[in-house]
């Protein structure tokens, strides 16, 4: 047995045989020549054998034999080889072609190179596992000892027990056995004698998953032809190579160390040191089997006429099925069960055939077969585990000794290594395969990522830093315009410039694949530039939801190609190509959502880390998941029951279907709102660094303080916890919900529609400027800005000089500055609204409004309002602070409280549209028809503190507190430079000189005032009075003796002046006489006294006049010492002027003027 053992080792180095002299086995090569010699037996080998019908047949390639032994015709070897055993003159059989066997009645073999022959040999028997060969006529001329036994049985299970026993002998006269000794034969009639040949190996065969693979296992079964002189030293390399390598059919282990890539497919008896793996189709693991896909083939022996819409239902039902071997899905995308071998596979297009594999389970990223009644021989360590699954742990972490788990008992699991196979009763051996490779697309940050496992991301790292939890590792991605991965190992989250994968024990990598559609329950990777090949069918879409829907509803459909502006077309293929004019949507997997969470679903499959609480319901499931997203990866479906899962690593298990938490679903938002400063808003985002010891319940809290710090960059707003923090840094990252990051800018400043991002000293906007126009005035720049398409911003590039500039970036330029264009803004009821277009705001009210004010108002009384919506040309109240995607729509947010302000006639007036102000002056004329005469006089008016207009007329106000008034506006006075030494009031009737920040020093007696008009009056009835006085603190009125101002703050002196200050002279020039008042009095009365020599010589009319008006004309008639006029139109000037016919000698020395004070003049 050793020399045939020896020989056949060697047959490659041409071993054909060995002799026995009595002694030793001597192995000879090189020839099967043979020569009589006394006391010597030879041994030759003659090639492949068969076993059939109860004889030996010897298999002898392109030769044929002669002579038929019948006329007929057989099909199969089979058929042949059964009626040759039957006959007694048969000698061999012949192939001769396709289903064309023939008996033959000679055993010589000659040359024919299409055919094969089969001669006929000796008897077999197996008993106990041992062949053995009978010889008539003959026996052993060597007794093992003189027992002699009943049966064969008997006889063979002695001899099984003796290495030196030879086989035994039959005499048919006694009907007995006789052991025996010896390899020398001898005619014995009546006599023969059964030699005893080789052990029965024992075949074991099965089926294993290994690089992507399934692998029909052999043993002793060895495998033809070598692909290369590559020998590998270890299993997992082996079929590694082999996976990757095309001309690989599989792997042949040839001893110690020697494993061998083999371009052969057909599984060959080896020695007992043999063992093969034979290459299948790509792996799939499902049902608890693996099975072999082999696309473009199909299958015979359809069990029944069901055909099912599943590839899952009908891969559960040939599980089911004992008989059944394979699934087959047709042209028509239909699946049916078969019961073929894998003999009868066909090539047919459009077919995928998935052949029924070995039993197959998971474990910690490794698939592993179920091989019943066997075990491994060898333990790797002592230590019990009590399920599978936490041998397959340990097994995970000792991957290059741990070949499989040994069941010994029940809960009892032990490692092992080596691939040595015993036979073990009621134990079964689970065998370590390859990698369990698995993929599933998600939802994040609205791009889509693949997620696979056993790999790591490779290359140049995109951040220094390690995280801790996934979602915070995706979120610093998708901040990270050089990521492109993330890789998760040993608990530590890696980010990756490059998403090109590398397979890595225990490492699960989410690749980056940028924009994502979730519509009709799939995920679909959005390609623009691309397109997909093969056309599911004739239709042409419309629309884009209309393709995705129906691709979505179709097995074979792969996705959907944007063709032109409404052409979509659906495809067969899934490998984008490049079409520049062109969009691809290729679909993949499906997914649902809960709680506006997407939740990828992966049938077959589960999640590691399962908990023990069970939910009746996918949506109690999923609530609970997003209630702890810290720390839920998902949850899994098992026996109509939901459990959460806090692993990421998914495992193959067909009693499983696992739900895989996305994120949750994303309308990205940027605008731009301002308080003093510009901040720009990006929801749903949070800074990296926001400091959680504060916290602001409101945004205009945390903007105040922010505004105050110099270290704070900005406000994140936490929408799980309602709250504002303060951030240190501008960076920021994707949120949830609606969080939000305000972003602190520059100093802001409302223009022209627009907020505008005041950016520091030095700086310009980058690039060329828009266009060569150059404008002497900031507003003036800004207004050209906002009107013009491409417009980002203004550049003061020196004094009275604005350039418009193009890009949204600056660059460092000494004496310059930039302004950015923020977003549209209306300011309207003291607060500022910001125009986000395309986008809503949440929880919309019912009522409509016409105009975008009447929104306004209607949301500052509604205590909830966040904002109005403009939706198909309609305003609407809106109490969510939720944006949601609207096209052709737009909102208002509702900003920060702001009051447009301006300067005219050296003072600054604060707008306030839709309010009015209250507060009569009280004196003098208080309404105007034109504002800037309103203004005038307001800004030199103490008492006036605002401008209101209604009823088409503007009037001085007292008050500066306003109250909503649709139609009316107000202007509030704010601060000033106007020259009050010149400003004059009349009060009265008397005329007054305001002056702020002053008194006058002597108060008369202790009598107040609570109105200026009141004090007035009071001093004009009083000789000695030379002025009023305010008292800021008491806002009381005194009045005074003496008229001299005195700066003092806190007060308000009014001064009394009078016509000419008291003394009135008159000055001839001509025939004009002047009187100047310097004041602007009305004049009732003038009365003139000439000196009392003069006079004689005038004579003609006399025009009087005040200011421009006449008031009186007299007729002179010689001397006249006096003349008294009443000025009955009531005439308003500074100057009276008396224009004389002839004036002859006058001379006046004394006027009288009965005067108002005037603001007319």
């Amino acid at each position: 047995e050793l020399a045939m053992a020896g020989c056949l080792a060697k047959l490659k180095d041409g071993c054909n045989g060995f002799t026995y002299d009595g002694t030793q086995f001597t192995l000879y090569k090189s020839t099967k020549a043979v020569t009589p010699t006394v006391d010597t037996v030879a041994w030759k080998h003659m090639g492949k054998a068969l076993k059939s019908n109860g004889y030996i047949w010897m298999m002898v390639l392109k030769y044929r034999l002669v002579g038929y032994d019948s006329t007929t015709t057989y099909t199969t070897l089979t058929l042949a080889t059964t009626a040759c055993a039957a006959s007694s003159t048969c000698l061999g059989v012949t192939y001769e072609g396709s289903k064309k066997y023939r008996t033959n009645n000679a055993n010589t073999p000659t040359s024919a190179s299409t055919m094969t022959a089969y001669i006929k040999g000796n008897k077999w028997a197996l008993h106990d596992s041992i062949y053995y060969t009978w010889v008539d006529g003959h026996t052993i001329d060597g007794d093992y000892s003189t027992t002699t036994y009943t049966t064969a049985a008997k006889a063979a299970a002695v001899c099984k027990t003796k290495s030196d026993c030879t086989g035994f002998s039959y005499d048919s006269s006694t009907k007995k056995y006789t052991n025996k000794k010896g390899y020398y034969f001898e005619p014995s009639e009546g006599t023969g004698v059964w030699v005893r040949g080789g052990v029965k190996p024992t075949v074991y065969t099965m089926s294993i998953s290994y690089g992507g693979y399934t692998w029909a296992y052999k043993e002793p079964y060895k495998l033809s032809g070598y692909v290369s002189s590559t020998k590998y030293t270890t299993q997992a390399k082996a079929l590694t190579a082999c996976a990757a390598n095309s001309k690989c059919n599989g792997v042949t282990y040839e001893g110690a160390e020697n494993y061998r890539l083999n371009t052969g497919s057909t599984a060959m008896p080896g020695t007992k040191t043999h063992k093969c793996w034979v290459k299948g189709g790509s792996s799939v693991t499902s049902q608890g089997y693996s099975w072999g896909s082999y696309s473009g083939y199909s299958l015979g022996g359809m069990i029944g006429t069901t055909y099912y819409t599943t590839r899952a239902k009908a891969l559960a039902a040939c599980t089911s099925n004992s008989k059944c071997t394979g699934v087959v899905r047709n042209s028509s995308n239909k699946y049916f069960i078969s019961s073929a071998s894998s003999s009868g596979k066909v090539k047919k297009t459009n077919y995928v055939l998935y052949k029924k594999g070995s039993s197959a389970k998971s474990y910690s990223g490794y698939s592993y077969t179920v091989y019943s009644g066997y075990i491994y021989s060898t333990y790797l360590a002592d230590t019990v585990y009590k399920t599978p699954a936490l041998a397959g742990a340990a097994c995970a972490t000792k991957a290059s000794t741990c070949t499989g788990i040994n069941y010994v008992a029940a809960d009892k699991y032990k490692l092992t290594k080596g691939t040595t196979l015993k036979a073990s009763t009621g134990l079964k051996v689970y065998i370590k395969g390859g990698y369990d490779y698995t993929s599933r697309d998600i939802n994040f940050g609205n791009e889509i990522w693949t997620a696979q496992s056993p790999y790591t991301c490779s290359g140049t790292k995109a951040d220094t830093k390690t995280y801790t939890a996934r979602d915070t590792a995706l979120k610093h991605c998708l901040a990270n315009s050089a990521c492109n991965g993330i890789t998760l190992t040993g608990g530590k989250y890696t980010l990756y410039k490059s998403g090109t994968l590398t397979k890595l024990s225990g490492s699960l990598s989410w690749v980056r694949s940028g924009s994502i559609l979730s519509s009709d329950n799939y995920h679909w990777d959005k390609q623009a530039g691309k397109t997909l090949t093969g056309y599911y069918d004739s239709t042409t879409y419309t629309t884009l939801a209309k393709a995705t829907a129906a691709c979505a509803a179709a097995t074979s459909c792969k996705g959907v190609t944007k063709e032109g502006t409404t052409k979509y077309r659906t495809n067969t293929g899934s490998t984008f190509t490049t079409n520049n004019a062109r969009t691809g949507y290729k679909q993949g997997d499906a997914y649902v959502i809960h709680d506006s969470y997407y939740y990828t679903q992966v049938s077959g499959s589960k999640l590691g880390s399962i908990q023990t609480k069970a939910y009746t319901t996918e949506a109690a499931a999923a609530k609970a998941c997003k209630a702890s997203k810290a720390t839920c990866a998902g949850f899994v479906l098992t026996s109509k029951k939901y459990y959460l899962a806090k692993g990421w690593m998914l495992y193959t298990d067909n009693d499983y279907t696992a739900f895989v938490r996305n994120h949750g679903k994303v309308t990205y938002t940027s605008y731009t709102t301002m308080k003093t400063y510009y901040w720009k808003v990006k929801g749903p985002f949070l800074h990296d660094e926001y400091t959680t010891k504060t916290s602001y319940d409101t945004l205009i809290k945390c903007m105040t303080a922010c505004e105050a710090a110099t270290t704070c960059k900005g406000c994140s707003y936490v929408d799980e916890k309602e709250k504002y923090y303060l951030a240190t840094t501008a960076v920021y990252y994707l949120g949830e919900g609606d969080d939000k990051a305000y972003t602190k800018g520059g100093k802001a400043v409302v223009s022209n529609s627009y907020i505008w991002n005041t950016k520091s000293a030095n700086t310009k906007i980058d690039g060329d400027y828009l266009d060569s126009t150059t404008y002497t005035t900031l507003d003036k720049a800004m207004l050209a800005c906002s009107t013009k398409t491409g417009c980002t911003g203004v550049t003061k590039t020196a004094t009275s000089k604005y350039r418009t500039g193009q890009k949204s970036t600056t660059e460092e330029k000494s004496g310059m500055q930039a302004y950015f264009k923020g977003n549209g803004v209306v300011t309207y009821k003291l607060l500022t609204w910001t125009i986000v277009s395309g986008q809503v705001l949440s929880s919309q009210q019912k009522t409509a409004y016409a105009t975008y004010k009447k929104g306004i108002i209607a949301c500052k009384k509604d205590s909830k309002c966040k904002g109005v919506n403009m939706v198909s040309s309609k305003y609407y109240v809106a109490q969510g602070a939720h944006l949601s995607d609207s096209s052709g729509n737009k909102c208002y947010i509702m900003g920060q409280a702001y009051t447009p302000y301006f300067t005219y006639d050296s003072t600054v007036w604060y707008y306030k549209e839709g309010y009015k102000t209250t507060g009569d002056i009280g004196f003098g004329t208080t309404s105007y028809t034109t504002r800037a005469k309103a203004m005038y006089w307001c800004a030199r008016n103490p008492i006036c503190n605002s401008v209101h207009y209604t009823s088409k007329k503007y009037n001085m106000r007292t008050g500066t507190a306003v109250t909503d008034e649709e139609a009316d506006n107000a202007w509030v006075y704010g601060t000033s430079t106007v020259d009050f030494t010149t400003v004059y009031l009349p009060i009265s009737t008397g005329l007054w000189n305001p002056r702020p920040g002053y008194k006058l020093k002597t108060v008369i007696g202790t009598t107040t005032y609570t109105t200026l008009p009141k004090a007035t009056a009071a001093c004009m009835l009083n000789s000695a009075c030379l002025g009023v006085h305010y008292v800021t603190k008491d806002k009381k009125y005194y009045i005074a003796s003496t008229g001299t101002p005195v700066k003092t703050t806190g007060y308000i002196a009014y001064p009394r002046k009078w016509a000419c200050d008291g003394s009135c002279t008159a000055t001839l020039k001509s025939k004009v006489v002047t009187i100047d008042m310097k004041y602007c009095f009305k004049v009732s009365t003038i009365e003139v006294s000439n000196n009392q020599a003069c006079c004689s010589k005038n004579t003609g009319k006399v025009v009087i006049k005040v200011g421009t008006k006449t008031c009186a004309t007299v007729t002179m008639h010689g001397k006249t010492s006096a003349l008294k006029v009443p000025c009955a139109s009531g005439a308003v000037g500074e100057k009276i002027t008396m224009t004389y016919a002839n004036s002859g000698d006058i001379d006046i020395d004394n006027i009288i003027l009965a005067t108002e004070g005037s603001d007319a003049c």
